[in-house]
Formats: C-alpha cells, sequence, structure tokens
C-alpha cells in the first residue's frame, strides 16, 4: 500500500471511533502535513534522480537558461554559465511553476479559439455550513481542528456547483476553466472563468441583470437570501474611519468600495460594468451588531446571482467581464501559485569557488505556506484545476 492510499485511509474516521488523531487538534493538522510531505518528497526524489531523462526529452538548455527567472537577478550573461547544470522540475508536477505557465498558455490558447471569458466566479467555503457543523460533535473543536470534514465537504459542494454551471445556470456554457485555492486561514475557494455560447453572451444590461444583483432582497419576499447577503456578500466597513482595514491601501478601499450609486447597469472600461444599485428608504438598517445606512446600503454589496447565494449560503462573487483588456488578468490571477513567503539572503561571492547549481527543486520547496486542508484534498485525488471544452 503507497503512503498516500495509506494516509487517505487513516483520514477517515470510523462511526463511533474515538480517534485520539483526530481530537489531536493543531497535532492533527501537524500530522497531515508532515504525511504531504514525505509523499511529495518520494515524487521530487524521483525526479532529481532520473534528470537525463527528464531533460533529454522535454528540454533545451539554452532556451530555459535564458528563460530561467534567475537570469534576471544575476549579473549580465551569468545565466548562461548554468546550461546543463540545471536541476529541473518537470512540468508533469502538479503545482509547480512550469506546471503552472504551461497551464495558463493552454488557457490562453483557449480564449484564442473560443474568445474571452464572459462571466467570472469566486467561491469561498463556509464553515457554517450544516454538513460541516454536524459532523464535528466536538464543542472544543473548530472548522481549523478538521480539514478532513472541511475538505470532503468543500468537494462535494463545488462538484455540485460546477454541476449547475455546466446545466445552464448561468447561460447555455461553452468552455469552463476552474482552480482552487486555500487560504492561510484553511478555507479552501475556487475561481471560475466562463464562456457561454454566443446567444446568451451578457452584451445587454438586462441580461446582466439577471446574472448579477447588487442590492439587498428583500427581507420579507426571501429571509434565506437576506440573510445569506447580510453574512457574506457585504463588503466592508473600509473608508477613512476605518484606515487598518486590510482593503485600504493609500487611504482608499483596493476594492473600489463603496460603489456609486446608479439607476441602470452601465459597461465600463476597466473591465466589469458598473452594476444597478439603486437607493433604498431612507432609516436605518442593523442586523447582528452593525449598522448601515438604509438608503445607500447597496454600496456596499459584493456582485452575486440570486439563485447561486441562495442554494450555497456562502460568498460566491459573480462578475460579468466586459472588456478584452481584463483577460490576462483574470487568468494569471487564476495560475498564480500557493502563496509564499518572500526570503532574500544576498551572500558575498567568491570568484575562486563556483556557484551553487540552480535547484528547481529546492526552489519549489523553499517558504511555501499550504494549509492542511489542500493536503487532504491531495490524499483523496481531488482535482485542484481543471477544463471543459467542447469534445
Amino acid at each position: 500500500m503507497a503512503l498516500r492510499e495509506h494516509t487517505a485511509y487513516r483520514l477517515f474516521q470510523k462511526v463511533g471511533d474515538q480517534s485520539a488523531l483526530h481530537q489531536g487538534g493543531r497535532l492533527f493538522q501537524q500530522w497531515v502535513v508532515d504525511q504531504r510531505a514525505k509523499c511529495e518528497q518520494e515524487q521530487l526524489r524521483w525526479v532529481a534522480t532520473h534528470q537525463k531523462e527528464i531533460r533529454a526529452n522535454q528540454y533545451h538548455g539554452v532556451e530555459d537558461a535564458l528563460l530561467n527567472e534567475s537570469t534576471i537577478t544575476l549579473d549580465e550573461g551569468e545565466g548562461l554559465t548554468t546550461i546543463g547544470k540545471r536541476v529541473i522540475l518537470p512540468d508533469s508536477h502538479v503545482g509547480g511553476p512550469r506546471f503552472i505557465y504551461k497551464a495558463y498558455q493552454d488557457f490562453m490558447a483557449i480564449v484564442r479559439e473560443y474568445g474571452k471569458p464572459d462571466v467570472f466566479v469566486t467561491i469561498t467555503c463556509n464553515p457554517k455550513w450544516e454538513e460541516i457543523e454536524e459532523k464535528i460533535t466536538d464543542p472544543l473543536q473548530s472548522t481549523q481542528d478538521r480539514p478532513d470534514i472541511v475538505a470532503r465537504v468543500w468537494q462535494q459542494r463545488l462538484k455540485t456547483l460546477l454541476k449547475d454551471l455546466d446545466e445552464g445556470v448561468l447561460g447555455r456554457l461553452l468552455v469552463r476553466i476552474y482552480v482552487v485555492e486555500f487560504q492561510k486561514r484553511g478555507l479552501p475557494h475556487a475561481h471560475i472563468l466562463i464562456i457561454l455560447e454566443d446567444e446568451d453572451k451578457p452584451r445587454t444590461r438586462e441580461i446582466i441583470d439577471k446574472l448579477v444583483s447588487t442590492e439587498l432582497p428583500d427581507l420579507n419576499v426571501n429571509p434565506d437570501l437576506f440573510d445569506t447577503v447580510m453574512t457574506c456578500m457585504m463588503h466592508g466597513p473600509c473608508g477613512e474611519a476605518f484606515p487598518s482595514r486590510s482593503c485600504m491601501k493609500d487611504e482608499k478601499c483596493s476594492k473600489g468600495f463603496p460603489k456609486p450609486l446608479v439607476e441602470v447597469t452601465r459597461a465600463n472600461q476597466d473591465g466589469y460594468p458598473v452594476y444597478r444599485r439603486r437607493r433604498r428608504e431612507p432609516g436605518v438598517l442593523t442586523y447582528k451588531g452593525k449598522t448601515y445606512d438604509n438608503e445607500t446600503v447597496n454600496q456596499w454589496v459584493v456582485p452575486y446571482n440570486p439563485y447561486l447565494s441562495q442554494k450555497y449560503n456562502c460568498h460566491i462573487n459573480v462578475e460579468v467581464c466586459t472588456p478584452i483588456t481584463t483577460i490576462k488578468y483574470m487568468y494569471k490571477y487564476v495560475y498564480k501559485g500557493s502563496d509564499r513567503a518572500v526570503i532574500t539572503i544576498k551572500a558575498v561571492r567568491d570568484p575562486n569557488n563556483p556557484r551553487e547549481e540552480p535547484n528547481e527543486i529546492l526552489r519549489f520547496l523553499n517558504a511555501r505556506y499550504i494549509p492542511p486542508s489542500r493536503h487532504v484534498c491531495v490524499y483523496w485525488r481531488s482535482r485542484s484545476r481543471a477544463r471543459r471544452t467542447p469534445s
């Protein structure tokens, strides 16, 4: 039995089993990370010891040396001295720099073939989902203590969402691309790019208003959707009165909130339309300890689709993409790779001693930050990125 299969077996808690492993809290998280590190080390050890086969079949030394990012940081021409001496991490290793770069190029080819994306969807796992709360029976445990439960529920929710999109919830689908990321607090989220059939493309304000809403629903008509929007789809508060907020850059909100109040949706050359945000009745709106100006509260609503938000009860940001200039930004955002700690150490070079050989495997391993929930998904062979194109 392979180590990955053994770990996946151990992660499933049996009915009535008071497993000390699953009740370990931070120790359980550490065990998950350590087991994944062992699995990946086995894979990378094979790559490191089979460099001749890898390089002979897939790589060209001069081209790789010229395109290598280390060439940028070295003195002029110094990177060329490493031709034939590098340790390569091939694009077959999921999550590596070459893998991500190749995926980006593949999907840019899809754009050239089928056109630009029409809709950009971001869904974030909700730790308050009923399935998660029902399975975490220990009152002393939180979602961070049970990445196995979070990962399993997340996989099923994402699978259901992708099925809804394929069946035409936002329009007849031509191409769908998604990538799963894992935040430092441990909750996964997915970025989904959608290209629709020509007849369903959001070219008019009527179609855009059907796909995206940026207004609070009526509490009396749809109380469940109202609760979801107020809990998951409200930005802020931020602004001059809250300079310490994470979204504040140069004394203003980097996300552009509060948004302008407008009566009708209109196109915008910056990448997304200016969605309809109408004024409400004057007064004060209070929800779970937060107070808003009821007349202007729509300025703080993150764009959402009413059907998806009500069904999945989580943060689902739905945006309509308008100009061609946003394509590369969105694809690079989707394929930016995992979080890393940036460390720079510059040593005094001795001209009499040769430089160390550039090692792409060590560069891939160093300074990564990957939470336990991501590793759990890997054990169960959950796909972190995929595309669906016409057959």
